[in-house]
């Protein structure tokens, strides 16, 4: 027979498997609030029957149930919607930071407005007509003067301002890096705990919800693979294990030859950093570096980096480097003024080493001897970079303009693996003396523009002084018949294609011009009131330079350059808008599997009080038979 008190157990059991659950209720109703917060049940499960089926068992009708009790407490939690959750918002993180750094150049280039560059060229170009109309006009030559002024400061200012976004976008990518790494020195430390906690059978689901949380703020950083390992043998099945995060590509597969950001195995999380290239005063994104616990350092190119998100964004916002070489080592003289009988500059005195690179046989860059070249002080600038270009590795040339040369000395090698190094006493007080570096090329949204901004300002400043240069004279009674250039290159020098880096943000008037508008040429003759030239240098606005591509304008390319970037902009916003409507889908099915609704919780406190109570009016009851079979039964004939 069983015990009598048999019934009481099965009710004590049920007394707290009801309390631990309401004591969970409670739990989730405090929580409900919580961000990354997953509701929790209780596993009721059966206990085990009586008797047990063995030989010696007794023989009653069958067996009858012991009770209830609480097998475990587990979040209630969907993995497959927390793996779309994090595939979309990668995504987001990609295009935001391509929507708002967009978005931001857009707001500097200001087209169509009449502060815009389009406006302010179209006013020079008027200025031009005017003058043509009266180039004796000492008004309207300072209208030119002053317009021409404007167009140089306007190509400055959306140089500089790009060149600033680009910085500002190195910055967020620090901050972004070392938002990442305490991310993932929180995912380990989590890690850790969980491990001491799920040996022992238990399972610490609040510790899960702070690891998943941090997980997918990660994953808007970069696209993140996770995977779970058991924590040990004596772990539950339904235990989540510890993770293991790793880089991902845009389809979630781990990134070949990127270590573990974070290791399951117990060695101490990775960390990040991000390498730049800085070049003529540009930032661009070179290499993401996974630094290992050991020392070990794993470089992944940005340009190939296959892991959408933020960081990506920026990376491709700013410029990435490509692999294709570019630019040679470069370094500049300052400017020495030409004599005006003939017309050539002379080099100081003094001894100029130079080491350059160069492509050997097996086309891998290397590095020459180091030669050197005495200067008497009698030679001319043309002379000396004859002389120069002669020796193995570098390369010189002579700039002219506005009565001063410069001696551009470069690598023959082009490209990051491109060095130069220049010494001696000639060099030092030239403004030779140092190293450069050579570039790759650079792929991104402000990289491209700033390009084009060069190239335009190329393609605008030396045609408008080929034209003013092949003019006759001023125009003017008693003027000037020399004519000089109108627009200055300052410190920026010509690459392989002709286009001159970095002029976009030195364009200037030249000083001939700024000190005498009357040297302004509009005459194709000497006649005085002759404005053909004015006339000529306004007609370069509509006249096609293959520089800029076939059949292109200096307007016509400046219009595609802003229709490029309206475009970009909007597929940027476009995609953006997209995917943060999906990813909201995906969270509003995430909330409606794990989120605490208040509606449920008070119905299951109201059925688990309800069990409580029975459970309680059942020892009661109990209470009462024992009474009975205690205290009044076998009294008669006391």
């Amino acid at each position: 027979m069983m015990s009598t008190f048999h019934g009481l157990e099965v009710a004590k059991r049920g007394l707290f498997t009801q309390q631990s659950a309401l004591y969970t209720t409670g739990h989730n109703i405090s929580n409900a609030n919580t961000d990354g917060y997953s509701r929790q049940r209780v596993n009721m499960e059966q206990t085990g029957a009586f008797p047990s089926g063995s030989r010696n068992r007794l023989e009653i009708a069958g067996q009858m149930g012991s009770g209830v009790q609480a097998g475990s407490v587990q979040r209630v939690r969907e993995a497959f919607l927390d793996e779309q959750f994090r595939s979309e918002a990668k995504k987001l993180g990609y295009y935001d930071a391509l929507e708002n750094g967009l978005g931001k150049m857009e707001d500097i280039m200001n087209e169509p407005t009449d502060q815009g560059l389009a406006k302010t060229m179209d006013r020079f170009w008027q200025s031009l007509q005017d003058l043509a109309v009266n180039p004796e006009d000492a008004g309207a030559r300072a209208v030119v003067k002053e317009r021409g002024k404007a167009v140089a400061e306007t190509f400055n200012y959306l140089s500089n301002s790009i060149q600033t976004l680009q910085r500002d976008a190195k910055r967020e990518a620090d901050i972004t890096v070392k938002n990442a790494n305490s991310i993932l020195q929180q995912i380990d430390q989590l890690n850790r705990q969980i491990g001491n906690v799920e040996p022992h059978g238990q399972l610490p689901n609040d510790l899960y919800d702070q690891r998943d949380r941090l997980i997918d703020d990660l994953s808007e950083i970069v696209s993140i693979d996770v995977s779970y390992e058991k924590s040990a043998a004596s772990s539950k099945d339904i235990a989540d294990g510890l993770a293991t995060v790793r880089l991902a590509d845009a389809l979630g597969r781990p990134v070949e030859g990127a270590p573990a950001l974070v290791d399951a195995g117990g060695d101490p999380a990775s960390s990040l950093s991000v390498d730049y290239r800085e070049t003529d005063g540009r930032v661009a994104f070179d290499s993401l570096h996974v630094l290992q616990p050991g020392g070990e350092t794993a470089s992944l190119d940005f340009h190939t980096l296959p892991s959408p998100g933020k960081l990506k964004g920026l990376a491709d916002l700013a410029g990435t480097v490509t692999a294709t070489p570019q630019s040679s080592a470069v370094i500049v003289s300052d400017a020495f003024p030409v004599n005006q009988g003939s017309g050539e500059a002379m080099f100081p005195e003094g001894t100029l080493s130079f080491t350059g690179s160069f492509v050997n046989e097996d086309g891998e860059v290397e590095q020459g001897e180091t030669v050197e070249i005495a200067s008497s002080g009698k030679e001319t600038m043309e002379g000396i970079a004859a002389r120069i270009s002669k020796e193995k590795g570098v390369e010189a040339e002579v700039l002219t303009q506005d009565g001063e040369q410069r001696l551009l000395v470069r690598s023959e090698a082009a490209g990051r693996s491109a060095t130069l190094t220049v010494a001696g006493t000639g060099a030092e007080g030239t403004g030779l003396q140092g190293t450069a570096e050579g570039s790759n090329g650079q792929e991104g949204s402000y990289a491209s523009m700033l390009d084009d901004l060069d190239k335009l300002a190329t393609s605008f400043a030396t045609q408008f002084n080929d034209e003013h240069n092949d003019a006759e004279s001023a125009g003017l009674e008693g003027g000037p018949s020399a004519t000089t250039d109108f627009f200055s290159y300052g410190n920026s020098y010509p690459d392989a294609g002709g286009v001159y880096r970095g002029l976009a943000s030195m364009l200037d008037i030249t000083g001939t011009i700024e000190k005498n508008a009357g040297m302004i040429a509009a005459a194709n003759s000497t006649s005085v009131g002759d404005g053909d030239n004015a006339r000529d240098l306004a007609a370069l606005r509509d006249k096609v330079d293959g520089l800029l591509g076939e059949g292109a304008t200096v307007s016509t390319f400046y219009e595609g350059m802003i229709g490029g970037m309206a475009v970009e902009t909007q597929e940027a916003k476009r995609m953006s808008d997209n995917i943060q409507t999906l990813r909201d889908s995906v969270q509003n099915r995430r909330f409606s599997v794990s989120q605490v609704s208040l509606d449920e919780e008070m119905t299951n406190m109201i059925k688990f009080q309800h069990a409580y109570n029975a459970s309680s009016r059942n020892i009661t009851a109990i209470d009462e038979m024992l009474d009975r079979v205690i205290n009044q039964m076998g009294v008669v004939g006391r």
